[in-house]
């Protein structure tokens, strides 16, 4: 649980992407796309700071939305009230099962700091259903270190890490879209991951033709302009939501 210090929490409403950030919905151009993005990210970039009486409710939230997203990935059939059974009603200590251990790690990235450590990449490769062995970990968690400390974007380098991922384990790629959160995290300096990208995975933006073709995979042609971050619109439109989701949050208070 992410408890607040009482001396700094607030109550206040949560930031909303402007109105002509909204505005369109399709954009002709990169240029286009990077002032959309920048526009949603600003409003994102706030609510990933905010110290407010609503946040630890609305992280959970947002891990419980890449959980499901993440059951078709995993091919398996948990709705998100499936998922919340399957950990709020797993007796402490006792295994919550395959789908409620992803949920579990959607929760830890939502919970802990954006630190990368040999024992957490294991632990969350485990609740993924991955068998890494230390060797390979340990590149892992250098190539994190390499990409977060690079000069790109970290919209980009997040999309870079899930790349590598994909690329050296085929077989991994939920595991590539949670270090894409936790790379984005560190290159905007959050004080905790934001669970996003996942949640997009399966959109429009992430496949050919308009939307209307093969999906794409991460490393794949279009991924990095895809990821920007998570595609200019559908990111405007998407935090607009999390602003509304959070704002109802305070007013149930």
């Amino acid at each position: 649980m992410i408890r607040l210090d009482p001396a700094t929490a607030s109550l206040a409403a949560p930031p909303a992407v402007p109105a002509w950030a909204l505005a369109a919905s399709t954009v002709s151009s990169d240029a286009d796309a990077a002032f959309q993005a920048g526009a949603a990210l600003g409003a994102l970039d706030t609510l990933a700071r905010a110290q407010a009486a609503w946040a630890g409710a609305w992280r959970q939230r947002l891990a419980l939305k890449c959980a499901a997203a993440s059951m078709r990935l995993a091919g398996r059939a948990e709705d998100e009230a499936a998922l919340r059974d399957a950990w709020q009603l797993c007796p402490s200590g006792a295994d919550p099962g395959p789908a409620g251990a992803i949920f579990g790690a959607w929760r830890q990235l939502a919970l802990q700091p954006p630190a990368v450590g040999a024992d957490r990449l294991a632990k969350v490769a485990e609740m993924l259903g991955l068998a890494w062995d230390d060797e390979a970990l340990a590149d892992l968690r250098t190539k994190i270190e390499d990409v977060a400390g690079s000069r790109r974007q970290a919209p980009l380098a997040a999309a870079a890490i899930a790349a590598h991922v994909v690329a050296v384990r085929p077989d991994a790629e939920l595991f590539g879209w949670w270090l894409a959160d936790l790379v984005l995290a560190q290159g905007l300096r959050w004080p905790r991951p934001l669970p996003l990208l996942m949640t997009q995975a399966f959109g429009p933006a992430f496949r050919t033709d308009g939307g209307g073709g093969k999906r794409i995979r991460p490393g794949e042609k279009g991924f990095e302009r895809a990821a920007k971050p998570p595609q200019c619109d559908a990111l405007c439109r998407h935090s607009s939501r999390l602003a509304s989701f959070a704002d109802g949050v305070v007013g149930s208070i």
